[in-house]
């Protein structure tokens, strides 16, 4: 018998671009990814945990190899202003000592929410950090060290919640504040209220027919 494989000729050799095109194509391949990846740290838009949708909370933080910051300096929402924060990550900080606003005194007891209160106060605090479970301090901008993070260097429970971590003694807990402010009504907000006042005044009306009985 004959083997099928001795008449199926030469076969095909997949296309190869010349080693110098290979290498232009490995270059821009790398400055896509790059650019990307700077794209995606230019501008980290945060939003807080909320389903309140009367809330605009979406912050454009700026997201350096080396820190945070705002992109720009924004007035204060006019009206009803509701204060959140988002955690950012657990960092070896590098600011300069004058940076700070510490939390003096401090509390018997420290969460980041309290933390967060006092930074609230603090004029141009945009950051809060925790560190060895119980120091607050407000920051304008976060410069933090370029090695990264690790989660395993903020392994202090907070004072006064045990379930949560406030820093440790070399890495801060890192959080951002947000002032969300109110949002136009919707008009399915505007039926909801009309629908809860009418079934308020019925109910007052029945009270008051029982009264009267």
């Amino acid at each position: 018998g004959i083997d099928p494989r001795r008449c199926t000729g030469p076969q095909p050799v997949p296309h190869q671009p010349p080693p110098k095109a290979r290498s232009a194509m490995r270059v821009l391949s790398i400055a896509a990814s790059v650019a990307a990846s700077a794209t995606l740290r230019r501008g980290v838009a945060l939003k807080t945990n909320t389903t309140d949708s009367t809330d605009a909370c979406a912050m454009p933080v700026i997201e350096t190899a080396t820190g945070f910051s705002f992109a720009q300096e924004e007035p204060a929402p006019e009206g009803e202003i509701t204060y959140k924060n988002k955690y950012l990550g657990c960092y070896g900080l590098e600011n300069a000592k004058e940076d700070y606003t510490p939390m003096d005194p401090e509390p018997t007891s420290m969460t980041p929410t309290k933390c967060h209160s006092f930074c609230k106060g603090v004029e141009k605090a945009r950051f809060f950090s925790l560190t060895e479970g119980s120091k607050c301090s407000c920051l304008h901008f976060v410069r933090k060290n370029p090695s990264g993070n690790s989660e395993d260097n903020c392994s202090k429970e907070c004072t006064g919640d045990k379930r949560t971590k406030c820093g440790g003694a070399e890495a801060a807990s890192v959080y951002v504040m947000i002032a969300c402010k109110p949002q136009p009504e919707t008009a399915l907000d505007k039926l909801k209220k009309k629908q809860d006042k009418e079934r308020d005044e019925k109910l007052k009306a029945k009270a008051g027919q029982t009264a009267k009985k």
